[in-house]
């Protein structure tokens, strides 16, 4: 019965995805940050070249590093603004990824 209480549970819920969209953002960070770190030997110095992937890195991090759940009260509402947030930025970080995935070689 315990079990079905923890579904039926919103607060519990968002907070899970919460951590699910952490987990996803540090990984993107960090597969980012590889990319980053081999496109600086290919490209010459050239710093549009990198503008979307820093673009990227930086929505990224905004989603991976502030500690945003702590700095709000634990309501749903607050809790979901967070969460939107975070979706929001990653497919925006995804966006300039590919963008500059499919532009830059």
């Amino acid at each position: 019965m315990e079990e079905t209480g923890k579904q039926d549970d919103p607060l519990r819920e968002i907070k899970d995805r919460l951590a699910e969209l952490n987990q996803k953002s540090y990984y993107l960070l960090v597969a980012l940050s590889f990319l980053f770190v081999l496109s600086g030997r290919s490209n010459n110095g050239d710093w549009q070249h990198d503008l979307p992937i820093k673009v990227a890195l930086t929505f990224t991090t905004f989603a991976a590093v502030i500690p945003l759940q702590d700095f709000v009260p634990k309501e749903i509402n607050c809790l979901q603004l967070i969460r939107w947030f975070k979706v929001v930025v990653l497919i925006l970080a995804s966006a300039f990824t590919l963008y500059w995935l499919w532009t830059s070689f």
